[in-house]
């Protein structure tokens, strides 16, 4: 958890005091913005000050309706709800807004509740399926087993928005003269995608990764393999001797003087790099269609491609960024690990967020169709529409 009161850089190029009591150089950071640590709920409240986010927390479905209390976001990063924003903005301040505005409706707190246990089942379903995969992997001997799990830093969503918990992310790294990979992981609904494209503005010189693009690869390799032996696909090829051979073919780039990390496929008949076709040859109909079903099958083989990739970049002095789940990325060797985590207490915050966000979607279709009496009004109708959806009354 974070230690109360860490001194924490003011401005760009500051030295930061470590845990262990070093200075860390910051100059490569972008911005700096300190930020003040908050418990949940209690003196901050009485104060007037406590977040929207943090207030949601106090909403537990085990608490009379009548007894809950909302208290509105008095954060500056809060996004003024119009027509306009509604129908342009993607920002998670706009979802924030969202959640303000509603957050008093019992409909809202119904569909905050079912996508909630959907998210709950989500992150279940999704840890046995990685975990199985990557023992498969293991037992194969694709991938090698860490000694031990990685630690991990964790950061608690409720005490900082996600621009200050970048910041923080970015003033625990070292200067940036030396190559490292810093990790991000969290449950669905933490808000770790809109805290990694923060860290990513914090650290613009910093290269991110996704396993995406090697996933894509294996299956356009996959169904070449079938089309050439004249056969339809079938999961049946993806045995361990021809995962290894095509994973052979993917040869990691970094080009001197290049910000990013490439993967050469080399093999079947190709010799393209990823960046010359992903956009086209990787998102063809076959290759999408089949991809969770290789995915599925090629999870230790392609955290092994990425432990290779990344500690190449990391040897050339390149900064890596990442972000996904504990369950493959503890494979990948990095000394800076955060965690984004929610008290238990919050937890229905998660699906507040998510409910928001499928609310914003739907008011985009409306107001792409019509001008709309008002912001309440289109609310109201995206609410009623995702709700009747889901069968929620």
């Amino acid at each position: 958890m974070l230690p109360a009161g860490k001194p924490v850089v003011g401005a760009r190029g500051a030295a930061h005091t470590g845990p262990s009591g070093s200075r860390k150089s910051t100059a490569w950071i972008k911005s700096a913005s300190p930020w003040t640590p908050m418990s949940c709920v209690g003196v901050v409240a009485a104060a007037g000050r406590l977040s929207g986010r943090q207030a949601r927390c106090r909403s537990q479905r085990s608490l009379p309706r009548r007894s809950r209390m909302y208290l509105r976001s008095l954060t500056t990063e809060k996004e003024r709800l119009t027509l306009s924003t509604l129908a342009t903005s993607t920002d998670f301040r706009i979802t924030d807004a969202i959640i303000d505005r509603l957050s008093d409706d019992d409909l809202f707190e119904k569909l905050a509740i079912f996508e909630e246990d959907l998210l709950i089942k989500r992150d279940d379903q999704d840890a046995e399926l990685l975990k199985a995969g990557i023992q498969k992997g293991i037992d194969e001997g694709a991938l090698v087993a860490p000694g031990q799990k990685p630690v991990y830093e964790d950061i608690d969503v409720t005490k900082m928005e996600a621009n200050e918990r970048a910041h923080y992310m970015a003033t625990q790294l070292p200067a940036a003269t030396e190559g490292f990979v810093v990790i991000l992981v969290g449950k669905s609904g933490t808000g770790k995608e809109t805290t990694f494209k923060k860290l990513q503005q914090e650290l613009p010189e910093a290269i991110p990764w996704s396993n995406g693009n090697c996933f894509r690869a294996l299956t356009l390799l996959a169904v070449t393999h079938c089309e050439q032996q004249g056969k339809d696909f079938e999961p049946e090829c993806l045995t361990p001797q021809n995962l290894e051979a095509w994973v052979g073919m993917l040869q990691v780039v970094l080009e001197e003087g290049s910000d990013t990390i490439d993967i050469r496929i080399k093999g079947l008949g190709f010799d393209k790099l990823v960046s010359e076709i992903k956009d086209t040859i990787l998102k063809d109909p076959p290759v999408s269609r089949l991809l969770p079903v290789v995915a599925k099958s090629t999870q230790a083989q392609v955290v092994a491609f990425a432990q290779q990739a990344l500690q190449q970049a990391a040897a050339s002095g390149r900064v890596v960024l990442l972000e996904g789940r504990e369950e493959t990325l503890d494979f990948i060797p990095s000394n800076y690990r955060f965690r984004l985590t929610l008290p238990d207490s919050c937890n229905l915050l998660r699906g507040q967020r998510r409910a928001a966000q499928r609310i914003l979607g739907e008011a985009k279709e409306i107001l792409s169709k019509t001008d709309g009496d008002s912001v309440d009004a289109v609310l109201n109708e995206a609410l009623q529409t995702v709700a009747k959806g889901r069968d929620i009354q």
